[in-house]
């Protein structure tokens, strides 16, 4: 499934209960701090320093609160490529 808007490309793949999703287009990138936001609740709640910077930290939380695992997939050369979600 791809979700678009003026600002890049969502791509999801996979099933409900093991999903891997991308970003993709101009600039796109996942944000500094995701990947010890999404192991790491202490990090993510320490992340929340305002409203341009909640929705990061909030994903996170949000997975983790539901017992489900984010995890980067990194690319050979630039760094997180996508990120899994499934059960933990």
């Amino acid at each position: 499934m791809r979700l678009s808007s003026s600002g890049g490309t969502i791509i999801l793949m996979g099933e409900p209960s093991d999903l891997l999703i991308r970003i993709v287009g101009q600039g796109a990138s996942w944000p500094p701090g995701f990947a010890v936001c999404m192991r790491d609740e202490a990090s993510a709640l320490a992340a929340l320093t305002g409203a341009r910077s909640v929705q990061m930290p909030l994903t996170a939380l949000l997975a983790l609160s539901r017992n489900l695992r984010l995890s980067p997939v990194l690319g050979p050369a630039s760094g997180i490529e996508a990120v899994r979600l499934n059960a933990a």
